[in-house]
């Protein structure tokens, strides 16, 4: 059983989005087509396509809405999956007349050296760095199995989680009573804990269990791999100077709980709540995005080949950033989309492109809907 329900984790946790990652994989830049960051490119869609299948759910059904999402949020992971690998191999064929890529790993590894030759290749002080990084991480994942942190939102995000699975309802059980209530519309766009759910209910582990420790697992190193990446990006002529980056970043971490409410105190306690995912993720990741488009034009990325254009695959993932967003909480909407409107009002004044302006800009209007949509029904309902 035990082995079912691992065998279920990885499916549904890492496999899917591995899958789904692969849909844009004619847009990805060269450089950024890596394993990890195909990951993170099919959780962030996982991510909103549960913003477009479990808002409609909640909002058409009042009974058995919890089971009828599971399904329907299933069926559409597993479809997007299989579009993902029928584009990746589409794009296979296609890239073996081209570019001779034949096969996923020569894909995933376009500079045709392994990861031991790359390793061997960094300068000592650039293995010293990235030891004590990877040292910092583990040991942050390990204490999460050893020290239990109590939280008060518990009795809040993991209670909705645990009546959606009990009731059939979606955020329609009030946390403190237990008894049923209207919809509550201030916390039911944020449907991070519904996917917990989904994840629990489809691999057979207890809810707590994913809450706790699995998405921690998940969640942790992704974020210090893009903390990597805009290292990458802030010092793209000294490696050694992106991992120096994800040690300071590390020590932010370890020593940022000045309070309960830091962003570090939610990335290393609440790392399985939206906020956190939101703080920690989500608008480092459209800063990132911005800054690789700026180090794109300036000729620092991309082979050192100059392009002011901004490359279809960046507008999406600022789209889809913006809409996985709504996942995490309500409020991470607004502040998303008021940082894309600053960054790239921020980088016209730079660049002078309207043309960059205008698409970045278009970039928010889902998350514009979806704030209409959360303005309506709180006003309305």
């Amino acid at each position: 059983m035990i082995i079912l329900n691992a065998l279920g984790i990885l499916f549904w946790m890492i496999l899917i989005p591995f899958c789904i990652g692969f849909l844009p994989i004619r847009i990805i830049p060269t450089g950024l087509r890596k394993p990890i960051f195909i990951y993170i490119t099919g959780f962030i869609i996982t991510l909103a396509a549960l913003e477009l299948t479990g808002i409609p759910t909640e909002l058409i059904f009042v009974y058995n809405a919890y089971r009828k999402f599971v399904i329907v949020f299933g069926a559409v992971l597993i479809l997007l999956a299989v579009f993902g690998v029928i584009s990746l191999r589409a794009f296979l064929t296609a890239s073996s007349q081209k570019l001779n890529c034949t096969s996923v790993k020569s894909l995933l590894r376009p500079e045709k050296t392994s990861l031991k030759s790359q390793i061997s290749s960094m300068s000592l002080e650039s293995k010293i760095y990235m030891l004590i990084s990877l040292l910092l991480i583990a040991s942050q994942i390990v204490m999460l199995f050893l020290v239990y942190s109590r939280d008060a939102d518990d009795s809040f995000y993991n209670a909705q989680a645990t009546s959606a699975q009990v009731f059939g309802t979606m955020y329609r059980i009030d946390a403190g009573t237990g008894y049923t209530t209207n919809l509550d519309y201030r916390h039911c766009f944020a449907l991070f804990p519904m996917y917990q759910a989904f994840i629990s209910s489809a691999s057979g582990v207890h809810l707590l269990i994913v809450a706790h420790k699995i998405v921690p697992i998940v969640l942790i190193p992704i974020t210090y791999y893009l903390l990597y990446n805009f290292g990458s990006v802030l010092f793209p002529k000294k490696q050694e100077a992106a991992w120096l980056f994800v040690i300071l970043i590390n020590v932010f971490k370890l020593f940022g709980g000045i309070s309960h409410y830091t962003a570090e105190t939610f990335f290393l306690l609440r790392t399985w709540q939206g906020k956190s995912f939101a703080g920690n993720f989500i608008l480092p990741g459209i800063i990132f995005i911005f800054l690789y488009m700026k180090n794109k034009s300036d000729g620092t990325v991309e082979n050192n080949a100059k392009s002011k254009s901004v490359n279809k695959f960046e507008l999406l993932a600022l789209a889809f950033l913006v809409l996985a967003a709504g996942s995490a909480s309500s409020i991470a909407v607004l502040i998303s989309v008021g940082l894309v409107g600053l960054l790239s009002l921020i980088f016209l004044v730079i660049n002078r492109d309207w043309k960059a302006f205008f698409r970045e800009i278009a970039t928010i209007i889902p998350g514009i809907l979806y704030m209409l949509l959360y303005l309506i029904c709180t006003v309305v309902g």
